[in-house]
């Protein structure tokens, strides 16, 4: 059985009462779906050139935190380059209380591959974000201490939490 990863706060207002049968729950995006626009945005490879590059190590190692920077706000936006555009009935965000953010955080619901969470539109972009900077070659640690630092220490439970699963493909 599938779970909505953050039933209060957030994703609580956009819950009907009650579901009837037709009802689109959430957009199911399959590993390969996910994987392919993850590489279509290219991974950070400087991050694995700073790994195994030598010389020029320490060089491409701030280079990848650079890229990060950078593609964490353009190709690896997943929210609202990639799941925004599987919506069909898009719901914007029209209070503009949050910076950069263009849809409700309930305009869709998605699932990736077999797991059993249910992640809200950004919570499902920051799943994504998690496993491109897995595949990048980050480790967790500097995954959570770049979205905290994007943040300014303020992210959420459940951003985290979507985070963390993108990141170990769960």
């Amino acid at each position: 059985m599938a779970r909505i990863c953050n039933p209060e706060g957030v994703d609580g207002q956009y819950m009907p009462e009650q579901w009837r049968v037709g009802d689109r729950v959430f957009y199911a995006v399959t590993d390969e779906q996910m994987y392919v626009e993850i590489f279509k945005s290219g991974i950070i490879t400087e991050r694995w050139m700073a790994r195994f590059g030598g010389v020029n190590s320490g060089g491409f190692w701030l280079w990848s935190l650079l890229s990060a920077a950078k593609k964490g706000h353009g190709e690896f936006d997943f929210a609202e380059v990639y799941l925004a555009g599987l919506l069909e009935n898009k719901s914007f965000n029209y209070e503009r209380n949050r910076a950069r953010t263009n849809y409700n955080d309930g305009a869709g619901f998605f699932r990736f591959g077999n797991t059993n969470n249910i992640y809200n539109l950004y919570d499902g972009g920051n799943y994504m974000w998690g496993r491109a900077m897995s595949l990048s070659g980050f480790s967790y640690g500097e995954v959570r201490f770049g979205s905290q630092a994007n943040e300014l220490g303020r992210d959420s439970d459940a951003d985290q939490r979507a985070i963390k699963n993108g990141f170990n493909g769960n």
